[in-house]
């Protein structure tokens, strides 16, 4: 029965990350026809915009936002698949964006990178890095295009075993404590939309 009921919850946990991704690329290529390429949009972490400033004007009109509500009275804690703490009700987000489907959106950016947080199922348990939140999209000041964070060190890496096995530890690890975007979205893409036998669940 433990495992029937965990195969559920990772196929519906890949059924709803396959959707919001699908939603910010579907997005993300509205805007641009709209606005033009994005390396000259106004990003978070060059101080011209908020977060939410950002998200409101290039991704909000072409999704189907639910609700609003304030993180600071809206926080929760997240850990990762130890129990550690991560850190996340501690990140200075201006808003928990909902959508029809359920899922929330937390825009963020530590001025390097500017960084969609997707919480599955809203603030309901289990709240686990890795299984129901998850970095879905990222932009960076390089290449100010969206990608899913960290899997180009992926696909680049002329080691993909080693660095892959890397990944997965640090998804596991204590995430946004270190003020970055984490790591488990890249496995689940590389591996092919799917949580592998390897995936720290």
């Amino acid at each position: 029965m433990p495992s029937l009921i965990a195969n559920y919850q990772k196929k519906a946990a890949i059924t709803k990350l396959k959707k919001i991704y699908a939603v910010l690329s579907s997005a993300y290529n509205s805007a641009v026809y709209d606005f033009g390429p994005s390396e000259f949009w106004d990003y978070p972490f060059e101080g011209n915009t908020t977060e939410v400033e950002f998200f409101k004007k290039y991704f909000a009109p072409y999704i189907k936002v639910l609700y609003n509500k304030r993180y600071s009275s809206n926080k929760y804690k997240v850990k990762n698949i130890n129990g550690v703490d991560t850190g996340f009700d501690a990140i200075q987000h201006d808003d928990l964006i909902g959508t029809v489907d359920g899922i929330c959106l937390l825009p963020w950016s530590n001025h390097a990178v500017f960084v969609f947080t997707v919480d599955l199922n809203c603030s309901a348990p289990p709240n686990v890095l890795g299984r129901d939140v998850f970095d879905v999209a990222a932009f960076n000041t390089s290449s100010r295009s969206v990608y899913v964070p960290h899997l180009s060190e992926i696909n680049s890496a002329s080691d993909k075993k080693n660095i892959r096995e890397r990944l997965i530890e640090e998804c596991k690890a204590d995430g946004y404590k270190g003020g970055g975007s984490t790591r488990c979205m890249s496995v689940v893409v590389y591996d092919g939309w799917q949580f592998s036998k390897d995936y720290p669940w």
